[in-house]
């Protein structure tokens, strides 16, 4: 209970979830995860699990880098009894009924129980619930065969050879989705508090020039060995600057022109100066202190492309 939290503790007795990392040089067969009021009928509790493809983990993509999901909207419940009737008669054909997607590094999917899936052979970080029920029903994969048992051993007894039971235990809304991937798939938001230089993260505070007076912030993207960070420059100024022309009729003009027939925005000196500009200081977001200047010659320069622009509340000093 120390560990785990009173509340948690209090409500399983136990940790009801974990995560774990699964790395296959090719695919796992069609298979699916009991709900949790199929798994009681047998003791135990069902699995709803998510995926996550690590960038750094997947630097090559294996055998088959792709999961088959569900099933072709369209396809019925007596195709799929045809392949569970056909165990036994060489490669049931379940996969034929269903659609590859290619799983893309630094993405994820979320599988709800009973839905059918094959994972590929990206290594994949699961946070899953704490249980391992399943059925398998695919019965050849890769030329191995799956035995009969893998299909029905999270199932009743008295179903292990009831082929519609078998069948009724996938969610069929669910698998038949025509929008499957729009209620699965999963693109990753960028959070960031800095910017990385080699290993520091740092803030970096520019001093206002003079034609960029009604500049708040830009956006910006940067680029480094396959790693993204995003990162809000804000460009801090006096407040006073701002006050004497805030309502100018040129002042939309001035700003468009200033802002997007800048090439690199604030970029332009960053990138020759190893992102430390002439009036620069770098700091924390905090503004109790500074620390020491960066030396230029010292750091390693990244490449900046700008793809955004944001407009931010007036930064104080």
């Amino acid at each position: 209970a120390t560990i785990v939290g009173k509340s948690i503790w209090k409500k399983y007795g136990k940790w009801p979830v974990y995560s774990k990392f699964f790395d296959n040089m090719g695919p796992i067969p069609h298979h699916m995860h009991q709900s949790a009021a199929q798994a009681k009928l047998v003791g135990q509790e069902g699995k709803p699990e998510s995926y996550y493809f690590p960038p750094q983990h997947n630097p090559v993509g294996n055998n088959f880098p792709y999961t088959f999901m569900g099933f072709e909207p369209g396809t019925t419940k007596a195709q799929v009894r045809q392949c569970i009737a056909n165990w036994n008669k060489g490669d049931n054909g379940i996969l034929d009924l269903s659609k590859a997607y290619r799983l893309k590094v630094g993405s994820g999917w979320l599988i709800d129980p009973c839905i059918l899936h094959a994972p590929g052979s990206l290594c994949t970080y699961e946070p899953q619930w704490g249980s391992d029920v399943f059925g398998m029903y695919q019965n050849l994969v890769e030329g191995r065969e799956v035995p009969w048992s893998l299909l029905v051993k999270d199932m009743p007894k008295s179903k292990h050879k009831d082929i519609d039971f078998i069948v009724d235990q996938l969610d069929w809304e669910k698998n038949v989705d025509p929008n499957f991937k729009d209620n699965h798939y999963l693109e990753p938001v960028p959070v960031a508090d800095g910017i990385v230089l080699r290993r520091e993260v740092v803030g970096l505070r520019f001093a206002l020039l003079p034609d960029e007076l009604r500049l708040r912030g830009a956006l910006v993207h940067m680029v480094r060995d396959r790693a993204h960070v995003i990162e809000e420059l804000r460009i801090n100024g006096p407040l006073a600057v701002f006050l004497p022309d805030g309502f100018a009729d040129d002042g939309g003009a001035t700003f468009g022109d200033d802002l997007f027939q800048r090439e690199t925005l604030l970029a332009d000196n960053a990138v020759a100066q190893a992102l430390v500009v002439v009036a620069a200081l770098v700091g924390g977001r905090s503004r109790r202190g500074k620390p020491a200047l960066v030396d230029a010659a010292a750091v390693e320069a990244v490449s900046i492309g700008v793809v955004g622009v944001k407009l931010d509340a007036q930064a104080g000093l």
